[in-house]
């Protein structure tokens, strides 16, 4: 009878088995990592690396494509192409009111508000992969702010990136006579003039 009964239970045993599902503990609970949750993260953790620079630098500072928006009644200071041997070529440093969603300028001016921001943009411009760019302000010849320094992470031709000047909260710019300058790789490599009034 024991024998019998053994039997029994082995095989209730095998037959409930075989309907059980092991349960994943994991901190991912029961989570299958199939092709379209691979997929999923994928475009979440493209995403994040888009965002996450935005948010840390505010939109100071952009990389951005060619073809400007700039207008054509525009009066960009006169300014010579610069190319240098390690493949940067800088062909227009302009100041402007705006950027467009490449980063190049809109609304190109050489005289602003004291309240005004300004953008200070290097156009149409070929910025090789590790090329550290920033841009120094100047007030009446005297050097009052220097731009974070950014580092290019890939070969960036015929973009344009730009600096943002703002004054600072509740506090406006000095009127005078202004001048960015671009430094890359630490040599000053041009520069543009405008006016706060």
């Amino acid at each position: 009878m024991w024998e019998n009964n053994r039997e029994n239970n082995d095989e209730w045993y095998m037959r409930k088995n075989e309907d059980v599902k092991p349960v994943r503990n994991n901190f991912l609970g029961n989570l299958d990592f199939n092709f379209r949750t691979c997929a999923i993260i994928g475009v979440i953790g493209a995403a994040l690396l888009c965002i996450v620079p935005l948010l840390l630098f505010g939109g100071l500072v952009a990389w951005g494509g060619g073809d400007d928006d700039s207008g054509g009644d525009e009066d960009p200071t006169d300014f010579a192409d610069i190319v240098d041997d390690d493949g940067v070529q800088i062909n227009n440093i302009v100041s402007a009111e705006a950027v467009n969603d490449m980063g190049c300028a809109v609304d190109v001016n050489n005289s602003f508000a004291d309240t005004a921001q300004i953008y200070i943009v290097a156009e149409d411009s070929d910025f090789p992969e590790g090329t550290d760019v920033f841009v120094r302000l100047y007030r009446e010849g005297d050097a009052i702010e220097d731009a974070p320094e950014i580092t290019a992470d890939q070969d960036y031709e015929n973009t344009c990136v730009n600096f943002l000047f703002v004054p600072e909260s509740g506090e406006t710019f000095d009127e005078g006579d202004y001048e960015a300058e671009f430094y890359v790789n630490g040599e000053a490599t041009g520069s543009v003039a405008f006016v706060v009034e």
